[in-house]
């Protein structure tokens, strides 16, 4: 079967030429193509025309998988065509009851009804066609992130990389056909149909060389290739971009898996996997920041959580694990407009307390040893305060720069600020207590990576942790004012460090908690002397007063002169 699919796509890598791909998508208005929002419209090669999109079972998902094929980062809404001024299509309507699902990024990835001509016994007529309207920003910008660019369609086009917070060029003469798929995979694409060498464009990204290397079939193109410890390992100068060709097979939709963004995207300096009981909000576009349907992921899976049972300590508690300071309310996602999940539910009747930084401490049931009432309509949802972050106490500790909560550079709160701490060597059991402090069983690793950190650095003390100790804040003594961390370190060294819940170990883990990990307040002489202020201050008087000082000498001697 595997040789078939790749005699398939080698077959397919020696077409070219054509100006549409099946499931191309497009916006138009009346006639006219345009951008951001329009007339949703689909290619269908078997018939070799465009044809409309009935809105019966359309669902907000699905719209959010249309802007996203069409490179825009997601929906702002989605309504009847004709009602909003884009006018009535004609000829077929070639798709109907299109339900996505939140990770799909290709519309023929979903689950879909097929019409192709107004066949009778449907319901669906042009009044019906679907527009939608999509944010005016780039797709699939995550680290690992892929996008063809300066194609007429977004099946095709210059392929660039999204890494260290920007868009690449990749630069390259010989670009394997595996690797032109894993590309076409991760945009939910089956096949690549052409590869072929471009002269550089004035597109304004930066150049990288890269030389990917791909496993047969892998779904991401993220997984092709080693990332860079460092944006200066980018070039400036390039003969030769890179400009692929996918299209969709329908017989291979079902053997060709589909790169998905959890799937796809890459840590800071490591490609990084989501550990059992990490959460994560979805929502339908980044511009609703700190809320979405909560869920959770059990080792294989992305799930839901049912809201029979969650509490407001519930919900504090998972925007804690989520790095917010608390939660500002809570709700079933389907009212509050974050749509319900599909999948599994896994877990139900939530109930923490107040000292829970884990959700998977918390007293729960797992829904697939429960007979339960609960289904979809009752997923949960939160919405995270916007103010301050998780863990704002003395000798509180978090992770930054991770793809999930469960891993990044460590920072510990001292003095009332972030700290990053700077070391050369960093241990496993250090890196355990900061796992339980964050309410994590395990500690998976400990790197030293040369990454710089948003907060100012602290060249830590000796450390000394014991495996049972609960806190990180256990391991060290503060120094006795901010003047003792310096704020650089020689080498940029910081600690990533990354851990793991494994639910077996549960009951015979001593947790930290904020009463326990709380450092006591800063002496007052400490945080006078911390203040930079203050400081100042008492420096000032102490020149003024030797100004005064010698401005009266000098009278005095003036004045004995002249007697």
């Amino acid at each position: 079967m595997f040789l078939l699919i790749a005699g398939c796509l080698l077959l397919n890598n020696l077409q070219h030429g054509v100006a549409q791909r099946n499931g191309d998508l497009r916006l138009m208005n009346g006639s006219v193509p345009t951008q951001y929002s329009g007339r949703l419209e689909i290619y269908d090669s078997a018939m070799n025309s465009w044809g409309t999109i009935c809105i019966e079972g359309f669902i907000a998902a699905s719209a959010n998988t249309s802007c996203k094929q069409l490179g825009y980062a997601g929906l702002l809404s989605f309504s009847e065509a004709d009602e909003i001024g884009y006018g009535v299509g004609s000829g077929a309507i070639s798709l109907t009851q299109v339900q996505c699902g939140d990770d799909d990024s290709h519309i023929l990835r979903c689950s879909v009804m097929y019409l192709n001509t107004l066949a009778a016994g449907t319901t669906c007529n042009h009044g019906q066609d679907v527009a939608v309207e999509c944010m005016p920003a780039p797709a699939f910008q995550y680290e690992g992130g892929v996008r063809l660019v300066d194609g007429p369609y977004s099946s095709e086009g210059i392929l660039e990389v999204f890494i260290f917070g920007a868009w690449y060029t990749i630069c390259t003469e010989s670009f394997p056909v595996i690797a032109a798929t894993a590309v076409c995979t991760q945009l939910g694409y089956t096949t690549n149909v052409g590869i072929n060498s471009r002269p550089p464009t004035n597109s304004g990204s930066p150049v990288w060389m890269a030389t990917p290397e791909c496993p047969f079939l892998v779904p991401c193109f993220s997984r092709c290739y080693s990332k860079p410890l460092s944006i200066n390992d980018s070039v400036e100068i390039c003969s030769a971009h890179v400009y692929i060709t996918c299209d969709f097979e329908i017989f291979l939709g079902q053997s060709i898996a589909a790169g998905t963004t959890p799937l796809c995207q890459l840590g800071p300096t490591f490609g990084s996997a989501p550990r059992v009981g990490d959460l994560r909000l979805q929502k339908l576009s980044e511009m609703a920041e700190r809320s979405g349907r909560l869920e959770l992921y059990d080792g294989t899976e992305w799930g839901t959580i049912c809201s029979e049972g969650f509490t407001m300590e519930s919900a504090n508690t998972a925007c804690r694990q989520l790095g917010y300071s608390e939660a500002h309310s809570y709700g079933e996602a389907d009212l509050l407009g974050f749509g319900i999940g599909n999948g599994p539910i896994h877990l139900t009747e939530v109930r923490c307390d107040s000292d829970d930084n884990h959700i998977l401490p918390c007293s729960i049931a797992s829904f697939t040893s429960l007979l339960s009432s609960c289904n979809h309509q009752e997923d949960i949802a939160v919405q995270c305060a916007s103010h301050g972050s998780a863990f704002e106490f003395e000798g509180g500790v978090r992770l930054v720069g991770g793809l999930y909560q469960s891993e990044g550079i460590l920072e510990v709160f001292i003095f009332g600020g972030w700290f990053a701490p700077c070391a050369l060597t960093f241990h496993d059991i250090e890196g355990l207590a900061v796992c339980h402090q964050l309410g994590y069983t395990s500690v998976v690793g400990v790197n030293i990576v040369t990454q710089v950190s948003s907060s100012p650095s602290w060249m830590i003390p000796p450390l000394q942790c014991d495996p049972l100790l609960p806190c990180f804040s256990s391991c060290y003594v503060r120094p006795s004012s901010v003047m003792g961390i310096i704020q650089t370190c020689e080498f940029s060294t910081h600690v990533y460090v990354t851990c793991d819940f494994i639910p077996s170990l549960n009951q015979s883990v001593t947790f930290g908690s904020t009463s326990q990990c709380k450092l006591a307040p800063a002496p007052p002489s400490d945080a006078e002397e911390s203040s930079p202020v203050s400081t100042a201050g008492k420096a000032g008087i102490g020149i003024g007063i030797g100004i005064v000082c010698i401005v009266i000498i000098i009278i005095v001697i003036t004045k004995s002169r002249k007697k």
